[in-house]
């Protein structure tokens, strides 16, 4: 049995705090990130782009290299994974709290699978967020982002009422983030940048494909800092980081005898994986022998040892409907997998986050614009 978790990388920022920062600095307000007033704001939102990814091709990212001062290190909290990360940045609160708890949970009581990231709709939006976005129907909130995003629950739940603008490439993107920027006043602007994270899962974050994604986001951020007007304040920073995962690491709890039939659902992140037991089992007797089948690949903890570890807040367990029975948080370089809930196509994923290494949960906030507290040489 575990007897502890990992300690918690030691970061500066919360992600939380971003974009709450940026809406009072509009305002010249107090925020967590002391940015001073500003005209019009900008966060950008680099999907997998985490730090320690960031210092290990910084050579491919020269510029976003010299704004990676130690202070623009943040934490993106637990688990490290994007339903659960932007919302947070939306809401400026925890998982615990507005109730995106994760990448994908059993709801006791409808008997489903839901997929808070995909499969929201404007119905169960209301069912699962219980705090409210910091800006809700209001103009001064600018979302640009690829097009198919527009109308989807997950963007009724972290910005609701934005004027939108879609485009598919991320020169466009970054573009039409730009002439929102220098135009108007009083403006919060989000861009979406979900290029790098899928290119991880699929070819991995040590793969050209993904350097090359990078060396095209760290041209764009440097041309949109130059260009930028003078009394607008720009922050880049990023959802979770990202692992390879080789095949051999491959966890398939399936084949675990201990927990074969006892099973609702799998929910969660093959790094940090929910298991929901159907009423009737003896889950202390479950987890001791699923603990030593996995033989250190991976600990298994209960909600109560993640709330005492800090990684949940105490609110989390009143989420009764949908909170997991146990996490298994995967070692480094292990996922687990139960090819009886898992999508055939989640199995060949190389690049993976959910976890807790420094690698997965670190991300860059990094300041630019008139929140940068020194002059960036172009």
């Amino acid at each position: 049995m575990p007897t502890m978790l990992p300690a918690l990388p030691q970061a500066f920022g919360n992600l939380k705090d971003v974009f709450r920062s940026a809406y009072d600095s509009l305002s010249g307000g107090a925020n967590p990130l002391n940015l001073p007033r500003v005209k019009n704001s900008l966060v950008i939102m680099v999907d997998g782009l985490g730090w320690e990814n960031l210092n290990q091709f910084s050579g491919h990212a020269p510029f976003i290299r010299k704004c990676m001062q130690k202070d623009a290190k943040g934490y993106s909290g637990f688990p490290s994974t994007t339903a659960a990360s932007i919302v947070s940045l939306a809401t400026g609160k925890s998982p615990s709290i507005h109730g995106i708890m994760g990448y994908r949970v059993f709801d006791r009581e409808k008997s489903e699978s839901v997929n808070l990231l995909t499969g929201l709709t404007a119905e169960t939006v209301k069912h699962y967020l219980r705090s409210d976005p910091i800006i809700s129907n209001n103009e001064q909130l600018v979302v640009v982002s690829r097009t198919e995003y527009e109308d989807s629950g997950f963007s009724m739940a972290t910005f609701p009422g934005a004027k939108f603008l879609g485009a598919a490439s991320i020169s466009q993107r970054f573009n039409l983030a730009l002439n929102e920027l220098n135009s108007g006043s009083g403006k919060l602007i989000y861009l979406y940048i979900p290029e790098l994270d899928q290119a991880a899962h699929r070819f991995g974050s040590n793969s050209d494909k993904w350097t090359q994604l990078l060396e095209q986001v760290d041209a764009e951020l440097k041309q949109l800092h130059e260009s930028a007007a003078k009394n607008r304040g720009i922050i880049l920073t990023a959802d979770h980081g990202v692992i390879d995962v080789p095949a051999h690491g491959r966890v398939y709890l399936d084949e675990c005898d201990a927990i074969k039939d006892s099973l609702l659902d799998v929910g969660g992140d093959p790094r940090a994986t929910f298991l929901y037991f159907k009423d009737g089992v003896d889950q202390v007797r479950a987890r001791s022998e699923l603990s030593e089948w996995l033989d250190g690949a991976a600990q298994v903890f209960d909600m109560t040892e993640l709330v005492a570890a800090g990684l949940y807040d105490q609110e989390v367990l009143l989420l009764e409907n949908i909170a997991p029975d146990l996490v298994v948080l995967a070692e480094t370089r292990r996922v687990c997998y139960h090819r009886g809930f898992a999508k055939p196509a989640s199995l060949n994923m190389i690049g993976q986050h959910g976890g807790l290494t420094a690698a997965e949960i670190t991300v860059p906030i990094l300041k630019l614009g008139d929140y940068s507290s020194s002059l960036l040489v172009p």
